[in-house]
């Protein structure tokens, strides 16, 4: 993978939770929530394909879906 091909995600989880919860988003854009390894692994897609196509989000506001 070359470096222009790479996007930055951030993850919250929180540890108490069982199972597993979040959320995942990129750069600054859409906040994708999610509960359990499924939701995970649908919101690091979610995230990815913004992180490819950034929303502008001037306030800095977290959108969930």
């Amino acid at each position: 993978m070359s470096p222009s091909e790479r996007i930055r995600l951030h993850l919250d989880l929180d540890l108490a939770s069982e199972p597993i919860e979040g959320e995942v988003s990129a750069g600054g854009g859409l906040c994708h929530p999610f509960v359990g390894w499924l939701g995970l692994t649908s919101a690091l897609e979610s995230a990815a394909a913004d992180g490819e196509h950034p929303q502008p989000n001037p306030q800095g506001e977290h959108h969930a879906p």
